[in-house]
């Protein structure tokens, strides 16, 4: 069975159907233009808007030359659903003329980062201990497998019996990297969203994880 092939328009054509024409309005708005791409449907693939981190080259003649040096830059950019990256502003970073970059699934990890779960694993705070004057929250999670990587993962001093966690333990578990909390994310997540701290996740993490 042959394999469709997807067709990226030209970034003029593709500036005119979002109702962006001038490209250079398109500086600064990265994560602003990738949504409209997708939410216009000028892909045909179903493909998602992301929000992340930037991890490659900056040109030092770029509007993001002060950047240069610094481990990220807040950015966005689309995921095609064969994993593959669809980069409508990577040229502001390059100082190119303005062009749709097109990053091979293999390649991304080197220099995007979505949702900053690269950054955020290496950067991760030891978890805060239990502290019972701040507002508690039950742990009501179905999968008991789920239960006890959450407990080796608070490293609580209660050590035992433990049957709640506090506002800032709940802080912390919600700002876990997605690569820490691997399968049992959604479970993690939807046990803090049935507390009512949804906003505690990041909105990137949000979008990934509860809406699939």
């Amino acid at each position: 069975m042959r394999t469709k092939k997807l067709i990226i328009p030209p970034i003029n054509v593709i500036a005119k159907f979002i109702g962006v024409p001038d490209l250079m309005d398109w500086k600064g708005n990265c994560y602003g233009i990738a949504s409209k791409i997708v939410n216009d449907e000028v892909i045909d693939d179903n493909c998602r808007a992301i929000y992340g981190h930037y991890l490659g080259p900056i040109s030092r003649t770029s509007m993001f030359k002060d950047r240069i040096g610094m481990p990220f830059v807040p950015h966005g950019w689309i995921e095609l659903s064969n994993g593959d990256i669809i980069d409508p502003t990577r040229w502001v970073f390059e100082d190119e003329k303005p062009y749709i970059a097109k990053i091979d699934k293999d390649d991304v990890a080197e220099e995007y980062d979505e949702g900053g779960n690269g950054w955020r694993a290496n950067w991760q705070d030891p978890a805060p201990q239990y502290d019972k004057t701040e507002r508690c929250f039950p742990i009501v999670l179905k999968d008991e497998a789920c239960s006890e990587y959450l407990m080796d993962l608070l490293i609580d001093e209660r050590k035992e019996n433990i049957k709640e966690v506090s506002l800032g333990q709940m802080f912390w578990i919600a700002n876990l990297s997605l690569l820490t909390l691997g399968l049992f994310a959604k479970d993690i997540f939807t046990w803090i969203d049935n507390m009512g701290l949804k906003a505690l996740i990041p909105m990137d993490n949000q979008i990934k994880i509860l809406s699939s």
